[in-house]
């Protein structure tokens, strides 16, 4: 069975758009025959899920969780590619715990 990976990107810092593209990076040439790669948008107003089409699903804050119509994904690992806060600031740590 193949892994769910969340690839966190964004961040509150002015570097977001180096983090968006850096994580865009990690998707794009993560192996998909063996992970299920999930991009996971990070901003002070919003955590979403951007699915292929362009489409933004909420993530749940409280257990890092993505309901979608047919179920609810659960993740195996995060690749962390935000580059300052909130990860530097250790805002995001207990929500990924």
């Amino acid at each position: 069975m193949k892994k769910n990976i969340a690839i966190i990107m964004g961040g509150y810092s002015s570097e977001y758009k180096i983090s968006l593209i850096s994580g865009g990076v990690v998707y794009d040439y993560l192996d998909k025959e063996k992970f299920n790669a999930y991009r996971i948008h990070i901003f002070k107003n919003k955590w979403v899920y951007v699915d292929a089409d362009q489409k933004e699903h909420p993530v749940n804050r409280h257990d890092f969780t993505v309901e979608l119509a047919t179920e609810i994904i659960k993740f195996d690992c995060v690749f962390n590619a935000i580059h300052g806060s909130p990860e530097r600031t250790a805002l995001c740590r207990p929500t990924l715990s």
